[in-house]
């Protein structure tokens, strides 16, 4: 589509200080050719084009040319388009108008028709533009606006038909403008230099993965035959039509590399262009990225979280740091919080790769982690996804929710592994012990009599009291009070201790974030009560590998001292639903059991939409800013503090100190940080051991490092003395 004229090629969009100029022309045209091709992966790019085309006329007006020549004159640019196209009154044009309207400064609300003109929600942005319409109108020589308008709306599911499927349906169309926006004045200000593609096609991605394969052709253990029956299965399943999918593997049964085979065998079988993997955990994200890019290659294959830096010192990590803004690359590694907030987001910057979401094999690794209080909003996007923008779910994990009942009527799951509970019989390697209530001795002389043990707990303050009461030797303390890089180099010691053909002895106490998606295994495991899901993970790190009888390979479960005054109410609630389970059911890890627990649970729990986000998205004036801040995943708030103990840590926290900020380096500054909630880090600041700097209170340095233990991480002062506070 190509309905630019050519009457004002001297009307600029962009000017640099060392004076190159790209027209308007120029410029909307570009964008407009971007924004058609992502809106077509979910046909829509006729919405695309028009956004586009109408996004910047507001620079034709005098005030806007004279401020590229510096004039301190300000005009609201954005709002002319969204003015434009709302005043034609027709379903796609108002739809439109939120898009342009918000491409700097993100989606508003709508708002209503008696809203003021400061205010700014989209109606407030029409009260002021209103007065302003003259000063941009040169735009129609270049554009006219009926030849370009889409006439209806895209002929969406009918299982997913309502105003939901508008509100995402626009972040789409957003998405797909700002991502043409910022790649078209990223080429003209770097001359065309810009290379955004990373990755090798899907087909040549299968090819690495057949050769990977072949290291499971000759199985000899029996553990081994049933993950490749595993494998199998997902592979034959892989030809299916896009659906949504069900993978219901226990742990240790491989579904990692199973369900990444799957993915990539179905997408390209229904001619997919990329693979989305979402994790619920940074602490596990790095092992997963680094078992792809094994298989795939790192140019191929690309983690989006917190902790990921991106060097800019050669074109393939510049490359990749790009490609955090839209995710265009073959096989992207997230999280639930990234993912998931993204998709309700209204700021350019989070929603720029949502249209490369459309057309996806989407990978939801331990599903059961779905935080219950969104779990309404998440599972009907999964929906939307499905039905309207081309993709694939597959939900996977070894203690499968029931949420079916949270997906629009008529919307089935389709089980890749067609007998779930067989599996879990070949796969039966522990055997759950409930040890009732220990007092703290108690557990700690049951620790001290094994050789090789896990505990996991559920509070930072219990696993710091049971580890000092440990000996000395072969002891390990696993907690979020040791910052990433040095959690990784414990685990690393702990596997080749546990790899040790002599046996050593190889006791760790950590709290839950060895549970889910780390590969360790120990021949006895102590969980303290948790959810059900949570001890069954806990579970399989134990006789991980099958090589011992399920009847002396014992995952003891247990209630500590003061355990209960230490539990949020969400844990409380998710506790007494598995002691309930567990009192019916003589093997809790069966899918019986599991499918029973999450049953109760989400009784107990009552509302699984804690903030209302349906209801207010069923509204036809749509309130994107509000719901953008409403949905956070995790609502406790959390500071960030550098350790400067490592040398590339000390160089980060000298260029902090220094008054250097930048992105890139605050990637990297995450491998080396802790997280603390707001008492913590303020217990820390008072007491003299952080250096911040006010322009950037979020994230401080550690500047006394004597706080910071090699063994367990940071102590928070209170009171002029070391303890640890919850």
């Amino acid at each position: 589509m190509d309905c630019v004229k050519t009457e004002n090629k001297l009307i600029l969009a962009h000017k640099t200080e060392n004076g190159l100029e790209q027209t308007i022309t120029e410029h909307l045209h570009n964008t407009a050719a971007f924004a058609e091709k992502f809106a077509s992966h979910f046909n829509a790019g006729e919405y695309g084009y028009a956004a586009a085309m109408m996004h910047d006329i507001g620079k034709y007006a005098d005030l806007f040319q004279a401020r590229l020549n510096g004039s301190k004159i300000t005009f609201e640019h954005s709002s002319a388009g969204a003015y434009e196209l709302f005043s034609m009154k027709t379903t796609p044009s108002i739809l439109l108008s939120y898009c342009v309207a918000g491409h700097h400064g993100g989606l508003p609300d709508g708002g209503a028709m008696d809203d003021h003109a400061d205010m700014p929600t989209l109606c407030g942005k029409f009260k002021r533009q209103k007065p302003r319409i003259h000063e941009y109108q040169k735009y129609k020589a270049d554009i006219d606006l009926h030849q370009i308008l889409p006439k209806e709306l895209p002929d969406f599911d009918v299982r997913c038909r309502d105003t939901f499927t508008i509100s995402l349906f626009i972040r789409m169309i957003f998405s797909s403008l700002v991502d043409a926006d910022y790649l078209d004045t990223e080429n003209f200000m770097s001359s065309g230099t810009v290379n955004r593609r990373c990755g090798e096609s899907l087909e040549s991605l299968d090819e690495k993965l057949s050769y990977y394969l072949k290291r499971f052709d000759h199985p000899t253990k029996d553990i081994h035959h049933i993950r490749n029956d595993v494998l199998n299965k997902c592979l034959a399943c892989s030809n299916e039509k896009r659906n949504i999918f069900r993978l219901t593997v226990p742990t240790g049964g491989g579904k990692t590399i199973s369900s990444l085979a799957f993915a990539l065998r179905h997408a390209i079988a229904n001619d997919m262009q990329r693979i989305i993997y979402v994790i619920p955990y940074t602490s596990i994200i790095t092992q997963t990225v680094a078992t792809f890019q094994d298989v795939f290659g790192k140019r191929n294959v690309f983690g989006h979280y917190s902790t990921a830096s991106y060097n800019d010192s050669n074109e393939e990590m510049s490359n990749l740091r790009q490609t955090a803004e839209n995710w265009d690359i073959p096989i992207v590694v997230t999280t639930n919080v990234q993912f998931f907030e993204s998709l309700f987001a209204a700021k350019p910057s989070r929603c720029r790769k949502l249209h490369n979401i459309a057309n996806s094999v989407i990978v939801f690794d331990e599903v059961q982690m779905l935080p219950t209080n969104y779990l309404s909003p998440c599972a009907r996007t999964i929906a939307e996804l499905y039905a309207n923008y081309h993709c694939s779910a597959v939900l996977c994990t070894a203690t499968q929710p029931s949420i079916e009942d949270c997906f629009p009527r008529k919307i089935a799951i389709h089980d890749v592994y067609p007998d779930a509970k067989k599996l879990f019989e070949k796969l039966k390697r522990v055997t759950y012990k409930n040890d009732g209530f220990l007092h703290n001795e108690e557990i700690k002389e049951h620790l001290n009599k094994e050789s090789q043990v896990l505990c996991i707990v559920n509070s930072r303050k219990t696993a710091r009291e049971l580890y000092e009461s440990l000996g000395t030797e072969g002891r390990y303390y696993l907690s979020t009070y040791m910052y990433p890089a040095h959690i990784q180099r414990v685990l690393n010691h702990i596997r080749l201790q546990l790899q040790d053909e002599k046996k050593p002895s190889c006791k760790v106490v950590s709290t839950c974030l060895v549970e889910a998606g780390v590969d360790m295994d120990f021949p006895t495991v102590y969980r303290e009560y948790a959810g059900l899901d949570s001890m069954i993970q806990a579970g399989g790190r134990c006789n991980r590998e099958g090589k011992s009888d399920p009847d002396v390979s014992v995952v003891h479960i247990f209630e500590s001292e003061n355990m209960r005054k230490r539990l949020r109410s969400e844990m409380t609630q998710s506790m007494e639903a598995a002691l309930n389970v567990i009192s019916m059911y003589d093997d809790i890890s069966s899918p019986e059991a599991i499918h029973a627990y999450f049953n109760l649970l989400y009784r107990i729990r009552g509302n699984l939409d804690k903030k209302d986000i349906l209801e207010k998205l069923n509204n036809i004036s749509i309130p994107f800013a509000t719901v953008a801040k409403d949905f956070k995943l995790i609502e406790s708030s959390t500071k960030s503090v550098l350790i400067p103990l490592e040398d590339e840590a000390i160089q980060i926290s000298d260029f902090i100190q220094s008054g250097i900020w930048n992105r890139d380096l605050l990637r990297k500054a995450g491998s080396y940080c802790v997280g603390l909630f707001d008492h913590e880090w303020n217990a820390l600041h008072a007491s003299g051991c952080l250096y911040v700097d006010n322009q950037f209170p979020d994230i401080a340095v550690l500047h006394d490092v004597s706080v910071y233990s090699d063994e367990t991480g940071i102590t928070i002062p209170s009171l002029g003395i070391g303890v640890f506070i919850e």
